[in-house]
């Protein structure tokens, strides 16, 4: 029973209009909602989409040869497309009604347009006019077509009528290409007189129908017609010259019928209707072989792809592409070189050895064995399979297995073969059994095991062929043994003699069928049942491929081997797999199938779009990408054999570096690598990644080009030669820095000093000559500190030549007599220590000299650094070369020809017999060399001597600054980000570096304060914060200037070493430390606090005053602890206020009725809750008096503010409410206002306070506030000094506190 085979299936509107193109994978839809989409129907994806037409459009069309494409729709308009550009690059205008179908002229540059106005016009898209305007029709048209090869158009139209028009005429007088021409063989205009022009005549007109006609399409081939109408009729119409007539009529569709298409390469018709469905109809037999229904959709149209057989049909909801029959032509090697395949129902024997050299002489090589069964009708598959014996070569054993509905049936195909090296008898073959089954696999010279169902499992029939004597006699097979199996089997494959790969339930066996012995099972989970089994040649990994994805195994035969005879995976406990996975991949498109590369191991498979390659380590990439699906049948010498749709055999080269590479790489070829490198034209991101996730970095360095990258990499694998390269290129400190380390772990002393060279670090450069023992350069470096004059580094020097005379004379120098005689005195130079003993008191100085004084020499070396002398140390690392290295070396070595001929021709002799002898080893040369350095740079210190002998110039110069300076990216300074602060971490700068010239221009005055600028800070506080009075933050710049920076003690003639706190940045780059931060003022204020609820007013005033103070020098990181500082500011202005009020409270005479109403300190500030516990206390006592009856403040109501407010949790709290309500109740029967006082409890929420005068403000009255705290003053009061913070002016214009900086 047939099926549909899908291959794409799309969600959309209604689909009006569809076309194939005639060489891509690419499909047009035209919808019903003005839009054309442009997808590619293998992978399933929108390649894009058009949107020009206003309305549905209804017909669209690809160009044969040219990138374009045609559409028209209701808007009356036909747009010509470039698919190039991907736009309309002209629009057609002419028609009056709808435009149903467009389509173009294969050969001539005409486009054909049916529409609703009873007209078919041909328009010339080249000259961009129309040619002629075909009339007759007296209903719509529905469809217009050209025929393939004549001149002849039909057309159908709702007035149940076919026109066959002949346009031949049209053709001579244009010539197909020039624009419409009139009668008079003039040149007419794109609208006049097109109605008179006679060039495209009907020719015939077709009756039949009984209602409108939809579609008519012209037969490949033959002299036929098809028309589909709304009668739901089909019918078939024959013509000639001179008549056309009706020959037969295809029933079935129950509804209108909409489209039709005849299949290219079968004699069937495609029809669909507005009934659900699409029937297959037999053309010769005139009968319906099948039917595909859909019950959610109508169809609407149809269209079939000229070459591959595809059929694309649009329906309500989207498009469906599909296929009615399997294309893979069936093939099988049979031998390493010959193969057997099914092209035409012929059975053919090649050599594809001999096809190598002969490309082209397909049929002359090619042998016909026998003729394969005629398929039943033309919908029907054809063979579905081919098997070949591989273990008999001397006879030809061959199944041929075909589809017949849900089961197989199969042809036992043997065949005597004379001469063994030559090809087999044309017509050898003959059928010696037939029958059906499940699956097929050969199992020994002359068997075949064929897979059966069996009513308590699965089965095999073992078929044993006839020998070759008998073929001639046609002898046939006998009957079968049935063997049965241990497991329920869905497929057999072939796995060696007497062994079969057994599947079923996605797990895989490998079965003994003598012995019966069953492996344990391996689980696939691949997503799909297994389609093929290939092995390698030799027999030890196989590749399983499934509809998505490939598996590549290794198998252990030895497992099988080992098990007991009749044992299955469950009597033995834990038996050895029988095989293993070494790689599994998931494609998203289908694959096609694969072979394995006999030369290199690989597994070279097809997929829809693309050649692939696959290893068994893993590794996989693209060979290259196809334009039609190809079915790879072998892979010899690099040349890769593949079938097409047509059985016809091509040949094409690998040639893929890429795939070769990681070939090498595996095998561990490093000369081939190193060729591939050199003359493969590899390159990309995504290899160089590969290799470095691989572990080959040091390949991976040759394929950098970016001096950065190439840089740190070289320094990764230990290549100092490209690494001093990339670091002269750069020139960078940072760079020089991580050479240098490096060097000296790598033990490249030689190159180690030119970095440190180039740097300038005399003291780690002097270090490392003490290291070499070598004297001489010491020397020279002492004269060059008396060059720089800097004693520090002429005493360094000095010391590390034991040189006691050099140092008395640096210590004379820096005004150290005292030091200088000790030193004289403790080395046994007596008559220095003489000279110098009038300028010392002998009495004082000796109380420093020890008991047993111990001279300051270095240790000397026994073994010193210099031309012909032996090493102190020798290097860490080996002077011989990588295997990579050798190889790279050789190749470079090489002529390019020569190597380009080892690249495509391969390799046989050893790698190493590339390398010229006494290099393959890399001998060290001088200790002092660095590998890759020119002796220029070794010579650049030379000039040291030089300097002190009095040769210098203008500066100071140790022949480091001859290298030529490097602009651009690879400047000084831009290393850092290239290392990611890296090279701060492991290195220190050099001396002279000063980070806060950068940290003062912050926009931070704490960060002016780190640095030292206390006079910017102070000016940016007045800009911002209007300040009048500076004295009280110098005790803050003081604590925060000491607590930044730490004095670290040197010589005593020295000064002292001054350094930052970083938090562990690069010096150079780090960023100055804040610590005045929301925790730290967070503690500040709450140790405030603690003062005012121990009732110290006067200490808690100036403690909040100065973490007010401490405030404007806060930096916050981020947005919260921003908001948390602007709080502390306002607690800090509203306890100062509170604070003042309640000292001002307390210094009123004890006769002063005022002195009894804390209340203010409650009622005009807001305290938090835990201070007014406090409060509480004090106003109850106060109120509690015998005079309380007597205060204008009315108890009462402060005692209804007690009540009301959420004080019940605080200590103390519930007694001094109980006390607050017997005021209420006293004040309620016997309260009287004596005084009288402006204040009024209900109003303290709205209250304005004047902070200066500590004044009730009225509400509207004029007010001015402080620029740093916001405390609020009369308006007055503008100009003077803020009373709440003590250092700011009231009323000035100024931007404000700042804590976050602006990054």
């Amino acid at each position: 029973m047939a099926c549909m085979l899908m291959k794409c299936e799309t969600k959309s509107s209604r689909v009006k209009g569809v076309a194939f193109h005639p060489t891509l994978q690419w499909c047009l839809t035209a919808l019903h909602n003005g839009a054309i989409q442009l997808w590619d129907y293998r992978v399933g994806s929108l390649v894009d989409r058009f949107e020009e037409h206003e309305g549905p459009v209804r017909g669209v069309d690809f160009h044969s040869s040219q990138p374009l494409f045609v559409s028209g729709g209701d808007d009356y308009q036909i747009k010509l497309w470039n698919l190039v550009q991907r736009k309309c690059i002209y629009t057609f205008t002419g028609h009056l009604d709808y435009i149903r179908t467009t389509f173009f002229h294969d050969v001539y540059p005409w486009i054909l347009s049916a529409s609703d106005d009873q007209t078919v016009r041909i328009w010339n898209w080249q000259s961009r006019v129309c040619l002629a305007v075909l009339t007759g029709h007296t209903h719509y048209v529905m469809c217009a077509r050209f025929h393939p090869t004549e001149d002849l158009v039909v057309s159908a139209s709702l007035d149940q009528t076919l026109r066959l028009w002949d346009t031949s005429g049209l053709r001579e007088r244009s010539g197909g290409v020039a624009g419409a021409v009139g009668r008079s063989g003039s040149r007419s205009s794109a609208h006049g007189d097109i109605f008179a022009a006679t060039d495209a005549i009907c020719k015939l007109v077709l009756e039949g129908h009984e209602r409108g006609a939809n579609w008519a399409t012209f037969h490949p081939s033959m002299p036929l017609i098809a028309s589909a109408a709304d009668d739901k009729l089909i019918k078939l119409w024959r013509y000639n010259s001179v008549k056309a007539w009706e020959v037969d009529t295809l029933r079935g569709h129950s509804n209108n019928v909409s489209c039709l298409v005849f299949h290219p390469h079968r004699d069937l018709l495609i029809s669909d209707s507005e009934d659900r469905t699409i029937r297959v109809w037999d053309v010769s037999r005139r009968t319906c072989l099948h039917t595909f229904r859909r019950d959610m959709d109508r169809f609407w149209v149809l269209a079939a792809h000229p070459t591959s057989g595809a059929i694309a049909a649009g329906h309500d909801g989207g498009m469906v592409v599909f296929k009615l029959t399997t294309e893979r032509p069936p093939s099988c090697m049979w031998t390493g070189h010959e193969l057997l395949y099914v092209a035409e129902r012929r059975l053919c024997w090649i050599d594809t050895a001999a096809l190598l050299h002969q490309p082209q002489q397909q049929q002359q090589l090619e042998v016909m064995l026998t003729e394969v069964r005629r398929p039943p009708n033309a919908l029907a598959n054809g063979p579905k399979q081919l098997l070949v014996n591989p273990l008999n070569t001397g006879e030809v054993n061959a199944v041929v297995v075909y589809t017949e509905g849900d089961s197989l049936s199969y042809d036992f195909l043997c065949g005597p073969r004379t001469d063994v090296r030559g090809p087999p008898a044309a017509g050898c073959l003959s059928q010696v059994a037939q029958g059906t089954g499940l699956s097929f696999a050969f199992i020994a010279r002359n068997k075949l095991a064929i897979l059966e169902s069996a009513p308590n499992g699965s089965c095999l029939r073992v078929l044993t062929a006839p020998s070759a004597s008998s073929h001639a006699a046609h002898a046939t097979a006998d009957a079968g043994r049935i063997e049965p199996l241990p497991i329920t089997t869905d497929r057999i494959f072939f796995a060696g003699p007497n062994r079969l790969i057994l599947l079923g339930e996605d797990k895989m066996y490998l079965y003994d069928i003598p012995a019966r012995r069953l492996s344990p099972p391996l689980a696939l989970n691949i997503g799909g049942p297994v389609r093929t089994v290939t092995w390698a040649p030799d027999m030890q990994h196989l590749a399983l491929t499934s509809k998505h994805s490939v598996v590549l195994l290794r198998a252990n035969f030895a497992a099988l081997s080992a098990l007991p005879i009749g044992a299955t995976e469950k009597g033995v406990e834990a038996p050895e797999p029988a095989f293993k996975i070494l790689a599994s991949l998931h494609e998203n498109i289908r694959v096609k199938g694969g072979v394995w590369d006999p030369e290199f191991g690989g597994f070279i498979y097809s997929t829809l779009s693309h050649v692939k390659f696959c290893m068994t380590n893993g590794d996989r990439g693209i060979v290259y990408s196809l334009s039609e699906s190809i079915y790879i049948v072998s892979v010899v010498q690099q040349q890769l054999l593949y079938l097409d749709r047509r059985a016809q055999l091509h040949c094409r080269a690998l040639a893929c570096n890429d795939y070769l590479f990681r070939v090498a790489l595996s095998r561990r070829d490093y000369m081939r690598v190193a060729l591939l490198v050199r003359y493969g034209n590899l390159c990309g991101n995504a290899l160089i990644g590969y290799l470095k996730e691989k572990g080959y970095s040091e390949i991976a360095l040759e394929f950098l080009s970016d001096c950065k990258s190439k840089f740190l990499m070289s320094l990764e694998v230990g290549r100092m030669d490209e690494a001093f390269e990339a670091a002269k290129a750069l020139n960078d400190k940072a760079g020089w820095r991580l050479l240098a380390d490096a060097a000296m772990q790598e033990g490249h002393f030689g190159l180690a000093e030119i970095c440190l060279q180039k740097l300038k670090a005399f003291e780690k450069l002097s270090f490392l000559y003490l290291l070499l023992g070598d004297r001489a350069k010491l020397k020279k470096m002492l004269h060059v500190s008396k060059l720089l004059r800097e004693p520090l580094l002429r005493q360094h020097q000095a010391l590390l030549l034991g040189d006691a005379e050099e140092r008395v004379d640096v210590f004379m120098e820096a005004q150290h007599p005292g030091l200088a005689y000790l030193c004289a005195k403790v080395h046994g130079l007596q008559e220095l220590a003489e000279q110098l003993r009038g300028s010392v008191d002998e009495k004082d100085v000796e109380e420093f000299l020890p008991k047993t004084p111990v001279a300051l020499f270095p240790p000397l070396p026994l073994m010193r650094f210099g031309p012909g002398e032996a090493a102190t140390w020798k290097p860490a690392v080996s002077g011989e070369l990588s295997p990579f290295a050798a190889a790279l070396r050789a190749v470079d070595e090489m002529d390019p020809e020569t190597a380009q001929l080892m690249l495509h021709k391969g390799m046989d002799r050893n790698e190493t017999d590339m390398i010229p002898a006494g290099r393959a080893a890399g001998t060290a040369g001088d200790w002092g060399e660095a590998a890759g350095v020119g002796s220029d740079e070794l010579e650049d210190f030379a000039s040291v001597g030089a300097a002190a002998e009095g040769e210098w110039k203008d500066a100071i110069d140790i022949g480091v600054d001859d290298e030529p300076a490097v602009s651009g990216a690879g400047g000084a300074g831009n290393f850092h980000g290239i290392l990611n602060g890296k090279a701060g971490e492991l290195h220190a700068d050099t001396p002279g570096t000063d980070p806060t010239a950068a940290w003062r221009q912050k926009a931070i005055p704490s960060d002016l304060v780190v640095a030292g600028d206390f006079t910017g800070a102070i000016q940016m506080l007045r800009r911002r914060l209007g300040l009048l009075r500076v004295a009280p933050f110098e005790a803050v710049f003081q604590k925060i200037y000491e607590a930044s920076w730490i004095q670290l003690k040197g010589h005593s003639f020295a000064p002292p070493l001054h350094l930052p706190f970083t938090r562990g940045q690069p010096f150079k780059t780090a960023a100055p430390p804040r610590l005045i931060n929301s925790a730290y003022m967070l503690s500040q204020v709450r140790e405030a606090h603690k003062l005012v609820t121990g009732g110290k007013f006067a200490e808690a005033l100036a403690a909040f005053r100065k973490a007010l103070i401490t405030l404007a020098l806060a930096v916050a990181e981020n947005q919260e602890e921003e908001q948390q500082l602007l709080e502390m500011v306002d607690i800090c202005r509203t306890y100062i206020t509170g604070m003042k009020l309640e000292t001002e409270r307390l210094a009123l005479a004890e006769s002063d009725a005022q002195r009894s109403m804390p209340t203010f300190c409650i009622s005009c500030t807001n305290i938090s809750d835990a201070d007014v516990d406090f409060c509480i206390e004090s106003c109850s006592k106060s109120t509690c008096a015998d005079r309380c009856m007597d205060v204008r403040a009315s108890p009462a109501l402060f005692a209804r503010r007690l009540l009301s407010g959420t004080y019940s949790d605080l200590k103390g709290a519930p007694e001094e409410l109980a006390k607050a309500k017997k005021v209420l109740l006293l004040c309620e029967q016997k309260g009287t206002d004596a005084i009288n006082i402006n204040y009024e409890p209900g109003e303290a929420e709205n209250m304005l306070l004047c902070t200066s005068t500590l004044t009730r403000l009225n509400p509207g009255t004029p007010v001015v506030r402080c620029g740093f705290c916001g405390a609020v003053a009369q308006q007055r009061l503008q100009g003077g000094l803020c009373r709440v913070c003590e250092v700011s002016e009231l009323g000035a214009r100024v931007v404000g506190i700042q804590f976050l900086p602006i990054v």
